[in-house]
Formats: structure tokens, sequence, C-alpha cells
């Protein structure tokens, strides 16, 4: 059960970068 957690983690992560990266780029394009 722990390789679950894990990639449940690293999803979450990888989810959360994702959308970071969403608003952060039309942010540093806008300048």
């Amino acid at each position: 059960m722990g390789g679950i957690q894990r990639m449940k983690k690293i999803l979450s992560i990888g989810i959360i970068l994702f959308f970071l990266n969403l608003t952060m780029l039309p942010i540093i394009n806008g300048d």
C-alpha cells in the first residue's frame, strides 16, 4: 500500500506545480 500513497503524493505535487505554472506564466509574460 505504500506505493499507492507515494503515487498519490507525486500526483498531487504534480497537479499543484501544473496550476502554479498556469498562474505564474501569464504574469511573467505580461511584463
